[in-house]
């Protein structure tokens, strides 16, 4: 491969030339978060097709980044390795599995769609529902939600029928479906969707914060993003909010 067509393929993976193979998978995975097709399933024809186009530019970057002659060297060692044992969604022409970081085919593709994996699980979709399978291809939880989100922190928000609720690794609810939408804990908090407004609830399904906010970004280090109105701010666990414009909202 030329230099200048590898600079294009790490430019398409927001990367500079001499990342790391770390860095490589980081965005890789990154990315396919942002441009998975399920993520537009609700939205116009255009975007669907866009989002489809991305995602096998993405996919083929990643490959020819891997596999060109300049590729970065792994620096990774050893057969217990994290990366040796990462597993990658692909799409193989209308049926999805997952390959290794060689690129050669781990688990067979049998998926209607297949997300990265999260928390030792990916999620994946056979007959129009959703469940999880570990890194040996194996269903951990049969598909069974008309919709799902990845692991994080030992929990999955899911949809079994109309409401959003959490579940652990073995499908068992730790919080009752009983919301509108519902994000990743992070943090120990989740952010869910309560008669239109959106708080943060514990892992026993407590809320940690009652919902007020019109939008509720996940924790990081402490702290949330939200908005209410038209105004952005920052959250602690405590529900205290502290906006940019340095005026302050009572908690």
């Amino acid at each position: 491969m030329e230099s200048g067509d590898l600079a294009e393929q790490f430019a398409i993976l927001d990367l500079e030339p001499n990342a790391s193979s770390e860095e490589l998978r980081a965005a890789y995975l990154d990315l396919v978060k942002v441009w998975h097709p399920d993520r537009y399933q609700h939205e116009s024809a255009r975007l669907r097709k866009r989002a489809e186009e991305k995602l096998k530019a993405i996919n083929r970057a990643y490959d020819l980044i891997r596999f060109g002659s300049t590729a970065p060297a792994a620096t990774c060692t050893g057969s217990a390795s994290p990366l040796s044992v990462m597993l990658f969604p692909k799409d193989f022409g209308g049926s999805w599995g997952y390959v290794n970081v060689e690129g050669k085919l781990a688990i067979s593709p049998r998926f209607e769609a297949a997300a990265p994996f999260a928390d030792g699980l990916a999620r994946i979709r056979e007959r129009a529902q959703w469940g999880y399978i570990n890194l040996r291809g194996e269903h951990v939880i049969a598909p069974e939600f008309v919709n799902a989100r990845d692991f994080s922190e030992g929990l999955a928000a899911v949809v079994f029928r109309e409401k959003w609720g959490y579940i652990d690794k073995s499908g068992r609810y730790l919080i009752n479906a009983l919301y509108d939408d519902a994000s990743a804990f992070s943090g120990g908090l989740g952010a869910v969707l309560w008669n239109g407004r959106w708080g943060y609830l514990d892992r026993t399904g407590s809320f940690v914060i009652k919902p007020r906010y019109d939008e509720a970004l996940a924790f990081s280090n402490g702290w949330a993003d939200v908005r209410i109105g038209a105004r952005w701010g920052r959250t602690n666990s405590a529900g205290e909010v502290f906006f940019t414009d340095k005026a302050g909202l009572e908690a």
